[in-house]
């Protein structure tokens, strides 16, 4: 069986690091992703470990590891600390789960005690090559995609305008971003879903009046029903975003509305408003 590593803080996750995972995974066993976060980081840890759960929890090879780092690893002495803390994660986490039957490994010259063996070391460079030859001497260093042929552009890049760069992003990291829009007029809303060619959430009030009525709708079971219908409407057009949606008066979203258009605004006012929010 053959055990493979792959890091990074993947601030945020995008197509160019699923890509790079999904090949590094296809070459080993069992792929360990290590998602290492600070509390300075621009986006909260809990936030990405969600993300990379949402994207990868379909493979049965991938395993997400969630390692806290105080800051970035420069002495040789931090960097061989850090490997053995992955090492024993590895270990303490997954050996009774998914090893039948462990490849120990004996530290040369470090610390002696059995930790899990490292077939590949996955990175995106080989700038850091002689550090995890250090950690992890038993292991091939495989560079993925060093040309970045795949995707072009550094998370960092993206982190400048996430809007810009929308098609860079999977769709459950979109979601966290897509911007919600209230608006009262149903032929504006229309007209703005339209001109953004993106997905706007039905009235489920009116809706509810059309078909049963107003005494209907005050009551409180059915009260209930139109705002879980609601919610669930939010989530989806947040899902399915591209890069806006759009919502009636009456929403009901766990996401808070960025811009709200109650009063009468023409067609070009909104346009402008809502561009500077994407900007």
């Amino acid at each position: 069986m053959t055990i493979g590593i792959f890091g990074g803080r993947f601030t945020p996750l995008h197509n160019g690091h699923v890509g790079a995972i999904l090949r590094a995974a296809e070459q080993v066993d069992f792929l360990f992703v290590v998602l290492s976060y600070a509390e300075s980081d621009p986006i909260k840890g809990e936030t990405r470990l969600k993300w990379m759960n949402a994207v990868f929890s379909q493979y049965d090879n991938i395993n997400i590891l969630f390692i806290k780092r105080a800051k970035i690893l420069e002495t040789v002495e931090e960097w061989i600390e850090d490997s053995i803390n992955i090492r024993k994660e590895i270990f303490e986490l997954y050996s009774g789960e998914i090893f039948d039957e462990l490849d120990f490994y004996y530290e040369p010259g470090l610390k002696t005690f059995k930790s899990v063996k490292i077939d590949k070391v996955f990175v995106g460079s080989n700038d850091h090559n002689d550090m995890f030859n250090r950690c992890y001497p038993e292991a091939k260093i495989v560079i993925l995609d060093p040309l970045r042929s795949d995707i072009t552009i550094s998370g960092t890049e993206i982190r400048k305008n996430i809007y810009k760069h929308w098609e860079y992003l999977p769709k459950f990291v979109r979601k966290d971003y897509a911007i919600c829009v209230v608006v009262k007029d149903s032929k504006l809303r229309n007209q703005l879903t339209d001109r953004f060619s993106t997905v706007k959430v039905e009235d489920v009030y009116q809706t509810y009046i059309r078909i049963y009525g107003k005494d209907v709708i005050e009551q409180e079971d059915v009260k209930c029903v139109m705002e879980a219908k609601s919610r669930i409407l939010c989530d989806e057009a947040a899902y399915n975003a591209n890069r806006v949606y759009f919502v009636p008066l009456f929403w009901r979203s766990q996401t808070a509305p960025s811009v709200f258009f109650v009063e009468p605004i023409s067609l070009d006012d909104a346009i402008t408003i809502i561009k500077k929010h994407l900007e």
